[in-house]
């Protein structure tokens, strides 16, 4: 122990001496005694690691899928009842049941609404038949009014064969059979604004 002392007096006597010669304008050296009893080295730094760089994103997009259309359905017999029910329907909200192309008569009928069907197909020497279901009496005859000449056979009323030369009664029905294909249209000869047509082929 007093070996130790000895030892520390004895460097700090030089110290002094030392800065007593080099003169008052040098700084005083720093004794750090901690350094050399401890012995404990300072802790190393560890490394910084390097910056991951982010991996690559996959951007490739996997294959859409293609729906497969459904195989066609094929038609059955309940379809064609169906279609059957649905032109049914079309007629009635048309005035009536369509006459078929080249029919070899038609009926006609006649309310306070005018005439229903507007329009009928029949062959060459077909007959068309007019029925009055409304509440005053009518006279079918071919245009135009009020000559009714417009079809061209001759007959008894005034020449002209299209025309009953008189008031059709309510409930009662008058019927005409046409020799001369073409289109001919007709109307109401006491209601003129009632028309219709036939078309005999």
């Amino acid at each position: 122990m007093n070996k130790t002392i000895s030892v520390i007096v004895g460097v700090v006597v030089v110290v002094l001496v030392v800065w007593v010669a080099a003169g008052p304008g040098t700084p005083k050296p720093s004794v750090s005694t901690s350094q050399s009893f401890t012995g404990v080295s300072p802790s190393p730094v560890a490394p910084s690691s390097p910056a991951t760089a982010p991996l690559p994103q996959n951007t490739a997009q996997a294959p859409v899928a293609r729906e497969t259309p459904p195989p066609a359905r094929q038609s059955s017999p309940s379809d064609s009842l169906r279609d059957s029910k649905r032109a049914g329907a079309l007629e009635a909200l048309a005035g009536g049941p369509a006459v078929p192309q080249s029919a070899a008569a038609a009926t006609v009928t006649y309310t306070d609404s005018g005439f229903s069907p507007a329009s009928v197909t029949i062959r060459n020497g077909g007959t068309v038949t007019f029925q009055n279901n409304s509440s005053r009496a009518f006279r079918p005859a071919s245009d135009p009014h009020p000559a009714h000449n417009g079809y061209p056979e001759p007959g008894t009323c005034n020449g002209h064969a299209f025309d009953p030369c008189g008031a059709v009664p309510v409930g009662a029905l008058w019927s005409f059979t046409f020799h001369t294909s073409g289109t001919w249209g007709y109307h109401d000869h006491l209601n003129p604004s009632k028309e219709g047509m036939v078309v005999v082929k």
